[in-house]
């Protein structure tokens, strides 16, 4: 029985060594739960972070763990935005919805251009952490008053808070705690319905 204790310790010590970064795989979620898509006009849009020098191989959304050479990557699910001009510009963040206007300096930007098969990407060096801003600005066939635009909030290099840290673990205790207090006992009673009765 210690050493069925043990075992599950093990695995739930495990789950907490797991990183808190927000790593998005998305082949297995719907569109209702991919929460790296975003509405521009009656368009979606996906963001997707890719760090390959740091963290080759892994996908990232509204949290990209570290800083230094990232690659963004903007797809759009609608075929009626490859034919229209599309522009993208990363801002800083200053949680203020005025200010994604294009009088804000971008850090980095590409087009407008014409991107017909729906990927829009764009290579950047952050060399500090911080909150940004992806801006998407789809132009109308002639009117600019027609534009859609919309916009993603993604942060690099910041690490969970304190906070968010301290309710995890407690989240994990509860549960190393259940299952060290319920499983035995679900174990004995299996072996007791096991066991041959007596004539």
């Amino acid at each position: 029985m210690p050493s069925l204790r043990i075992f599950v310790l093990l695995i739930l010590a495990q789950c907490l060594l797991l990183p808190a970064t927000e790593v998005r795989g998305h082949g297995g979620q719907t569109m209702e739960e991919d929460e790296c898509k975003f509405r521009i006009g009656p368009h979606l849009i996906h963001f997707t972070g890719y760090q390959p020098r740091q963290r080759m191989g892994e996908e990232f959304c509204k949290q990209i763990p570290e800083t230094g050479r990232t690659i963004i990557v903007f797809d759009a699910f609608s075929d009626e935005l490859r034919p229209r001009q599309i522009a993208v510009r990363i801002v800083e963040d200053t949680g203020k919805p005025a200010d994604y206007g294009h009088s804000t300096p971008a850090i980095a930007a590409v087009g407008p251009e014409l991107f017909t098969d729906g990927t829009i990407s764009l290579e950047h060096e952050f060399p500090e952490s911080g909150n940004f801003v992806g801006i998407v600005t789809v132009a109308s066939n002639g009117n600019p008053s027609d534009d859609y635009t919309g916009h993603f909030r993604f942060s690099v290099g910041i690490q969970p808070s304190f906070y968010g840290q301290v309710i995890r673990l407690a989240i994990l205790v509860v549960l190393i705690g259940a299952g060290l207090y319920f499983l035995p006992t679900m174990l004995a009673r299996r072996r007791g319905k096991r066991l041959p009765r007596r004539s």
